[in-house]
């Protein structure tokens, strides 16, 4: 059971890092500051009050309390709070509609956690039933062949001290 848990540990862990990292038209980019842009994202340009330093900043700390929270499965108040202020500054809104933008994204966020993680499990239990498959018609190929060698090394044996050989 233990090694089944470390196996799902590792599969997750390994997930997240897939989530995190991955190339897309030939630049490193990453899924969460997919997700942080979404945060900031202005529904009217105009509006934005952050300028694009300030805005780099905000998305590096967006990115890395994304990542942090997205690894121990659960938005801290606190985080929750701090990317509502850095939202509702950033876009002119109000902090409830902030919030509820923070809430909206980071849901989405684990819902992507969690689809990546049941196609690894998936993908582990494919390749699981494709090796035991492929052991199987191994060990029966292996049997056959050992048969077929000792059938046809008993003919030979007996070709060699001139005995009659008779298939019935």
């Amino acid at each position: 059971m233990g090694g089944a848990l470390n196996l799902t540990k590792d599969t997750a862990s390994t997930t997240i890092s897939s989530i995190n990292n991955y190339q897309r038209d030939g630049h490193n980019t990453n899924d969460l500051d997919y997700f942080a842009d979404v945060i900031l994202r202005v529904d009217n340009p105009k509006a934005a009050k952050l300028p694009e330093a300030s805005f780099n900043h905000s998305r590096s700390e967006l990115t890395t309390i994304l990542v942090a929270s997205t690894l121990s499965n659960e938005l801290a108040p606190q985080y929750r709070r701090y990317l509502a202020s850095i939202v509702a500054n950033r876009n002119d809104i109000t902090i409830a509609d902030a919030e509820a933008k923070v809430d909206e994204v980071y849901s989405r966020i684990t819902k992507a956690k969690e689809d990546s993680v049941m196609k690894a499990k998936l993908a582990a239990d494919k390749a699981g039933k494709l090796a035991t498959h492929t052991t199987l018609w191994l060990f029966v190929g292996l049997l056959l062949g050992a048969f077929i060698a000792s059938l046809f090394a008993t003919f030979g044996g007996r070709l060699r001290d001139d005995k009659k050989i008779y298939l019935t």
